[in-house]
């Protein structure tokens, strides 16, 4: 049994519990996910099935390992933040205004440069516990 308990902000300090029965081998998300990501998930867990846990788990080391060998390179995060940079000076002289700035964009790849010093399993626990995912 998991018993969630919150504020109702629109009606003062009310509080109300809700208590959940989950079924053993559903996890709390799955409750919330919407019809299209039960699907999604169950394709994935098809994989898993398909190719066994070790594979599985090894098959995603070596997806997020591909992208993180990528920041282990200096020079391709500063190839990266120059083009960045290119595409900006480009975008300005055609009076365009990207969604994201340039400054931005240059943060996002600095912080996963600095990300990968972390091992892949240490992220997915990190993601597992601390990165709230909206899936609903």
């Amino acid at each position: 049994m998991i018993c969630v308990v919150y504020r109702d902000a629109v009606k003062g300090p009310v509080m109300q519990v809700i208590t959940l029965f989950i079924d053993g081998n559903k996890k709390f998300r799955e409750v919330f996910m919407s019809e299209e990501m039960k699907v999604k998930m169950e394709e994935i867990r098809a994989l898993e099935d398909k190719y066994s846990l070790m594979i599985f788990r090894m098959a995603l080391t070596h997806l997020v390992d591909v992208g993180f060998r990528a920041f282990f390179d200096e020079g391709m995060v500063a190839a990266g933040i120059e083009a960045i940079m290119k595409q900006h000076e480009e975008d300005k002289t055609k009076d365009k205004t990207p969604i994201l700035s340039s400054r931005f964009q240059c943060e996002v790849l600095r912080c996963s440069a600095e990300l990968a010093n972390f091992s892949i399993w240490t992220i997915f626990a990190y993601i597992k516990e601390y990165v709230v995912v909206d899936i609903t």
